[in-house]
């Protein structure tokens, strides 16, 4: 080998090969995923067990039979009732008001162009926001409140807040045993007759407090709980895991509740179902998603559900 080709094959091997060297041309592009990595949405868990209204109008009444529970009186031959031992029923009724709720995303024609799912993002995002929104019709479902200082909140009552005839200060405890049949203890025998038709509804760190409670007995209903195997049940009521119920209660943050009744006596009625209205912005390049619903809250029975505030959640 000739000194000038040993000079030059020196030089070449002087510095070693660098992947920066490719940043010019020949570097191989980032693998891309052809799908989208989704942020965890809440679960809707309540409006598909809760009793669903259709309405024809903005405001729906629902009429409600009251009779008593004592009819029956000793007989007298030959004599009249007393006015004073004959039955009365009486009448009441429960109102659905409904509120507007929107949501609406816009999408820039370029960006539409540029994304890797192109035309398929629009049909991606209402798939997506439409589970967000059927979320948020829940949370007022069960967190309306008008004394709220979140729009969405303010706009009626939910659940927890109208029930308000049996309320049970559990005082920062986890839940036991005892909290659950407390719970039913609280309302009278004629609400309590079918329990596998009733609902503990709580937040999920609570119910997996009281999950982990009873598999630390060393029994077949203890790994049955432990493994997911049992139905978690209080006092023989289903125990029901909500995400969207309060976590972040009391001094400490982390208090819930639990709502024990029978899942039709929760009452949501829809003026306008959701509905999903697309639009395009010319002028401005724009495609328009709207989502739409009219929607109203009430409860049917106010002494048929017990309220157990302070039950310990997170940490």
């Amino acid at each position: 080998m000739s000194s000038t080709l040993r000079d030059k094959l020196a030089q070449v091997f002087k510095a070693d090969a660098a992947t920066t060297d490719l940043s010019s041309g020949g570097l191989l592009l980032d693998d891309q995923a052809n799908r989208w990595l989704h942020q965890p949405l809440k679960d809707s868990v309540m409006l598909s067990e809760c009793r669903t209204e259709p309405m024809g109008s903005h405001t729906k009444d629902l009429p409600k039979m009251i009779t008593p529970t004592s009819v029956a009186k000793p007989g007298v031959e030959g004599v009249a009732m007393p006015v004073a031992d004959r039955s009365k029923v009486t009448f009441d009724e429960v109102v659905l008001q409904t509120n507007e709720i929107i949501a609406e995303a816009r999408f820039p024609w370029g960006y539409l162009e540029d994304s890797m799912s192109q035309e398929q993002l629009k049909q991606i995002v209402m798939t997506r926001l439409g589970l967000a929104f059927r979320n948020n019709v829940e949370q007022l479902a069960i967190n309306g409140d008008t004394s709220s200082t979140d729009a969405l909140l303010a706009l009626q009552d939910g659940w927890l807040a109208r029930f308000t005839s049996n309320v049970v200060a559990a005082g920062s405890v986890a839940p036991t045993k005892g909290t659950f049949s407390t719970a039913i203890r609280e309302m009278d025998e004629e609400w309590i007759n079918d329990p596998e038709a009733m609902r503990h509804y709580i937040g999920p760190h609570a119910k997996l407090r009281y999950q982990e409670l009873i598999a630390d007995r060393m029994t077949n209903l203890g790994d049955g709980y432990f493994t997911g195997t049992a139905t978690v049940t209080g006092a023989g009521v289903p125990i029901v895991g909500v995400p969207l119920f309060p976590n972040e209660d009391g001094v400490g943050s982390n208090e819930t509740t639990c709502l024990t009744t029978r899942p039709d006596n929760m009452i949501i009625g829809y003026w306008k179902e959701r509905r999903i209205h697309m639009a395009t912005d010319v002028p401005a390049r724009k495609d328009i998603v709207l989502l739409r619903t009219r929607v109203g809250v009430n409860i049917e029975w106010n002494d048929g559900a017990t309220k157990t505030t302070g039950l310990l959640g997170k940490n």
